[in-house]
């Protein structure tokens, strides 16, 4: 598996379900609308920052409440 691939998430190597990847237009991507707290941003590494896009899970922290 490809860890930089573009459709997967920097944090839990998920699908990101990002429109971009996918070839669409940005503002239809699912994150235009969804709020993502600055702590879960300032947990991507450096390398990852503007480079993959969050899962939904990831970004909204829902991964961590299970």
């Amino acid at each position: 598996m490809d860890s930089k691939a573009a459709d997967k998430c920097p944090l839990c190597a998920g699908d990101n379900a990002c429109a971009i990847a996918a070839g669409q237009a940005g503002e239809t991507c699912w994150c235009t609308n969804v709020p993502i707290p600055a702590s879960v941003l300032e947990a991507l590494p450096n390398s990852e920052r503007g480079v993959r896009c969050l899962c939904r899970n990831c970004a909204t922290g829902e991964e961590t409440k299970r």
